[in-house]
């Protein structure tokens, strides 16, 4: 239930006018508050109530009283998210909303928040302080991170700044396939609307935003997909001003792991990806190795073969390593084969040769591995190219003789 009282000056209702109000409202739910939001499967629900009383003028009015909410909770399956047993207490004060409590409960562990926010001249400041207690922020069977750590949120008139720092208490990361199946542009999904209509949409003042974000990755931080299998460690800084792309520093490291390619699967003896500006082109040097038996002595009838990739996620140079050094027709056929060249058939050499292409790029640099490879086998020219399919590497390569 609303009431309120305007006095009318010269005969109508501006911004001077006194204003008299009383507000009272008991909501069981806010479920419908889902489809305003406009994000497809989020769900949010709970009870909020509120008692306010008003007074000055309809420009600055001068608003007391108490909002409150209980069973709070938002979902969000698709992305994993799953908040709920929240609770809010605050008061308003005059131009201020006083955030005393709020809470919000993960699958484990919980996130609360406090501050104020005010309400002046038309434009809304805030003050908020966040902290995450071993919060599981994202629950999904490919997709978990539980973490803790704590985050300022300042808005003024001149900035939107959020900063601070987070440890991944546990996290377990899949990516998801390159050639998984994609919508096509062309497909409209009902409720998410359009490209044009977002375009069209008219946008809010913008008010620069300055992110500043410290990440640690922590003990348990679990990375499967594309072949890698891996637990990662390490910390980054990410910084944002504006609408400019993001910088990020740091590193980040493996601890332990497996890459899996032709059928082998490759121990990765080292793996650093280290970020020092632009967050799309990190430096890389990465050396993974087909591990021989242990115990095995190695020499040139025993040899452990791997691949080296050094320069930067735009530019990776990939080149073939062993112990003891070999050439590198024979570190493909132990890398690949698990043997040497001596005794290959004819179907080995395809393989080898269809890895030398989709392994090290099938352009330059390939094409001495090859030739060593045909000369080892008594044929004139063994050559690589790609299919007329859309896969790429080792699926889709054609080997000619």
């Amino acid at each position: 239930r609303v009431d309120a009282t305007a006095q009318m000056i010269r005969g109508r209702i501006d911004n001077d006018s006194p204003l008299r109000l009383t507000a009272n409202a008991s909501l069981g739910s806010l479920a419908w508050v889902s489809p305003l939001i406009g994000q497809p499967g989020l769900e949010l629900d709970g009870a909020l109530n509120l008692a306010v009383n008003g007074a000055g003028t309809v420009g600055a009015p001068t608003l007391n009283g108490t909002v409150n909410g209980d069973n709070l909770s938002a979902r969000w399956p698709d992305q994993g998210i799953r908040l709920q047993r929240g609770q809010l207490r605050a008061v308003l004060a005059g131009d201020q909303l006083q955030l005393q409590r709020l809470t919000l409960e993960g699958t484990s562990g919980r996130a609360t928040a406090d501050g104020n926010i005010r309400f002046a001249n038309g434009e809304a400041t805030m003050n908020l302080r966040l902290v995450a207690d071993k919060l599981a922020a994202l629950s999904r069977p490919d997709r978990t991170l539980i973490l803790s750590g704590q985050a300022s949120v300042v808005r003024d008139a001149s900035r939107f700044a959020v900063e601070g720092k987070f440890k991944a208490d546990r996290a377990l990361i899949e990516l998801a396939p390159v050639d998984r199946p994609t919508i096509s542009d062309d497909v409209i999904v009902l409720g998410r609307g359009t490209a044009a209509a977002d375009k069209a949409a008219p946008k809010a003042k913008a008010v620069p935003l300055t992110i500043d974000l410290a990440a640690d990755l922590g003990d348990d931080f679990h990375l499967r997909g594309m072949g890698a299998d891996a637990y990662l460690a390490g910390a980054v800084q990410v910084r944002m001003v504006g609408d400019k792309p993001p910088r990020i520093t740091g590193s980040v490291r493996t601890v332990s792991g497996t890459y899996a390619a032709y059928g082998q699967r490759l121990s990765i003896e080292r793996g650093v990806v280290s970020f020092n500006g632009a967050y799309d082109n990190p430096s890389i040097d990465i050396l993974a190795v087909r591990k021989r038996p242990d115990g095995d002595q190695l020499s040139e009838t025993n040899v452990e073969a791997g691949v080296q990739v050094r320069g930067t996620a735009l530019a990776p140079v990939a080149k073939l390593v062993s112990t003891p050094n070999v050439q590198d027709s024979e570190k493909l056929s132990w890398l690949v084969l698990g043997h040497g060249m001596e005794g290959t058939t004819g179907n080995e050499a395809d393989v080898l040769s269809a890895a030398a292409g989709a392994l090290l790029g099938g352009k330059g640099g390939t094409g001495g591995i090859q030739s060593k490879i045909a000369n080892s086998l008594g044929l004139d020219e063994l050559g690589v190219r790609q299919g007329q399919g859309q896969a790429t590497g080792l699926e889709n390569t054609v080997v000619t003789v």
